[in-house]
């Protein structure tokens, strides 16, 4: 069983429960679109430490190519 099954983190009055992709607070769901999702458990995972940006395009986007336009 993976990892990510078997998390559920709670704070203050949420819970982000990572196998059922599912965050509540209150005891009520909160929608997340699946890449919300992922943006907050990796920060959650990575609690106390600098995520940068480079980290999270690679991480939640692996297949995207983001180009800057101006």
């Amino acid at each position: 069983m993976p990892e990510a099954e078997l998390l559920i983190y709670e704070f203050e009055d949420c819970r982000l429960d990572a196998g059922r992709l599912l965050l509540s607070r209150a005891g009520k769901q909160v929608p997340l679109t699946p890449k919300a999702f992922d943006t907050l458990l990796l920060l959650i995972q990575r609690k106390g430490e600098i995520v940068t940006k480079e980290e999270l395009l690679r991480t939640i986007w692996p297949d995207t190519i983001v180009k800057r336009t101006i």
